[in-house]
């Protein structure tokens, strides 16, 4: 009998762990996307590029967010909730101070040097904010299509 229990025991574990396992590394992959996500939504709303605008549209689309919403967690959909935790709330600030600090920062020297601005850095941070719970909404209902129903 106490084999039998023993390996119940065991494949309770082996259940769980994949289970985790599976959890964790979808949600490392989500979170892996979150910073270059956020930073082409900053330069497409931030800046007029019309060189490199299809280019970080197509991907956001086809490099993070539709591969994305085709992802299951155990064979279950991903929810909404957990899209916007691992893809923004991971990287995108709370406050607008900390937002206003990363849109200055030199990463974006080019941009600001050479393009022409066409949203104040408040109106970004409240334009994405926004964004958020639609595009999560979407994804884990498996309705996105581009990010360009968003802006």
């Amino acid at each position: 009998m106490k084999n039998l229990i023993e390996r119940i025991d065991d494949l309770i574990y082996e259940i769980l762990n994949a289970y985790y396992l599976n959890r964790k590394k979808t949600q490392s992959r989500l979170e892996d996307f979150s910073d270059p996500l956020i930073l082409h939504l900053i330069k497409i709303l931030k800046w007029e590029d019309d060189i490199n605008y299809k280019k970080h549209i197509n991907d956001i689309n086809n490099k993070w967010l539709l591969p994305m919403q085709r992802r299951k967690i155990n064979k279950k959909r991903i929810s909404s909730k957990d899209y916007e935790n691992y893809l923004f709330r991971e990287s995108f600030p709370d406050n607008f101070k900390e937002f206003d600090i990363i849109v200055n920062s030199a990463e974006f020297d080019e941009y600001r040097q050479n393009l022409k601005e066409v949203r104040s850095n408040k109106e970004v941070y409240d334009k994405i904010n926004s964004m958020i719970k639609p595009i999560c909404d979407d994804l884990s209902n498996y309705n996105f299509q581009t990010i360009e129903n968003y802006l």
